[in-house]
């Protein structure tokens, strides 16, 4: 009897994780591609992140990969956030953060990784086809590492999409059709 009771509780709360999976998120804000700025070199980048929200609560699931390649190797890093812990979206823009890891190469030319937190802003201009020009600017991302307390200076980069693209959705808490960004405010802020 007592196999038979734990059993069911097992198949109910794997029900729930399962119904919580297949809800769609509040938010959501996701994107791959290549970004750059006025400083040589380029940067890609490949992430998701999403935010179901319930009463008082709320929870984020996401992943987040940076990669940044200089003309002068020693400045390439990359930057990891597994998992996102926290996510807000206002309008046409969404920030998330949580635990990552800086990677780099030594001075001894060996892989190094510093534990600490990364920061993530991207906005959504335009939709996937559109040109960039006129009135129409292109979507846009900026990355932040540092490690609380160290010496360390924090690194930072920002840049414009010139490849890819990044989206920023929020969808009405009531359930309905989720809403899009395509270069204009979504809503209020989730």
């Amino acid at each position: 009897m007592r196999n038979i009771i734990a059993l069911s509780a097992l198949v109910v709360l794997g029900s729930l994780a399962v119904a919580q999976q297949q809800t769609p998120p509040d938010a959501v804000t996701f994107g791959k591609g290549e970004a750059g700025n006025t400083n040589p070199g380029r940067a890609s980048f490949d992430f998701e992140a999403a935010k179901w929200i319930s009463g008082d609560s709320s929870t984020v699931r996401g992943r987040f990969n940076f990669k940044f390649e200089a003309p002068d190797r020693t400045k390439n890093f990359g930057l990891e956030l597994r998992p996102v812990m926290h996510m807000s979206v206002d309008g046409n823009s969404a920030i998330f953060e949580g635990a990552g890891k800086l990677l780099k190469k030594g001075q001894n030319g060996q892989p190094v990784v510093v534990n600490g937190r990364v920061w993530v802003k991207v906005w959504d201009n335009k939709r996937p086809n559109q040109q960039v020009g006129g009135a129409i600017v292109p979507d846009k991302i900026s990355v932040r590492f540092n490690v609380e307390g160290s010496e360390l200076p924090p690194r930072e980069w920002m840049g414009a999409v010139r490849r890819g693209d990044i989206v920023v959705r929020v969808g009405p808490p009531a359930g309905g059709t989720t809403g899009g960004s395509t270069g204009g405010t979504t809503g209020g802020g989730v």
